[in-house]
């Protein structure tokens, strides 16, 4: 998938854009993933390690949550992706990779700026 030029590229401008390297089946089933952990509905059973709320049109709505692989399969498919690990290491010409942290962020139309 990925070849040489394509690992020039990436040490040239910093970035690789990849096409298709999630399939548009699973994109497309992300967006309910997001939408039940939106809505605190938690597939694994497993909060995230941190859920964090705003204030927005006069109701508190999720702004970001922390480690949501832990908490929805969908979400788990790509973030524990082998294929991506093993790009990660060939691009970067690591041994191996770990997944630090995941986090999710929810900032609606109209939102205004995010703090982090």
């Amino acid at each position: 998938m990925i070849e040489k030029k394509d690992f020039d590229i990436f040490r040239t401008e910093g970035f690789l854009l990849i096409n298709r390297l999630i399939s548009n089946e699973l994109i497309g089933s992300l967006k309910n993933d997001i939408e039940k952990l939106m809505k605190q509905d938690y597939e694994t059973g497993i909060i995230p390690d941190k859920v964090k709320f705003q204030e927005y049109n006069g109701s508190k709505i999720i702004h970001s949550q922390c480690n949501v692989w832990k908490s929805s399969l969908g979400i788990q498919k790509i973030i524990l992706n082998k294929k991506i690990a093993e790009i990660a290491c060939y691009l970067m010409q690591w041994s191996g990779v770990k997944l630090n942290q995941d986090t999710l962020f929810h900032v609606p139309p109209g939102f205004g700026p995010t703090s982090f």
